[in-house]
């Protein structure tokens, strides 16, 4: 099982219609097909609490499985992972 955890402006992907305006890049589907393929396989999609705050996004604006968390939740996630991979 796979988490995702969108922290600063990353957030932003998150947000409800976000994925359909970014371009298909790098000869990969658009995004919005890889989110929903992610989410429809079982891939957890983490939020930062405080990074969609700071950005006036509301938990309604959320696509669906997008879960609001914290740091220490991320840590115990980390903590548990088999392998964590940042980028």
């Amino acid at each position: 099982q796979a988490t995702i955890v969108l922290q600063g402006d990353g957030v932003t992907l998150a947000q409800k219609g976000y994925a359909e305006t970014m371009p298909a890049g790098g000869g990969f589907p658009p995004m919005q097909q890889l989110v929903s393929s992610f989410m429809e396989q079982g891939g957890k999609m983490w939020v930062c609490g405080p990074c969609i705050k700071i950005r006036q996004i509301e938990e309604s604006q959320l696509i669906e499985g997008a879960t609001i968390t914290a740091a220490g939740a991320v840590n115990v996630e980390a903590l548990e992972a088999d392998a964590v991979f940042v980028f």
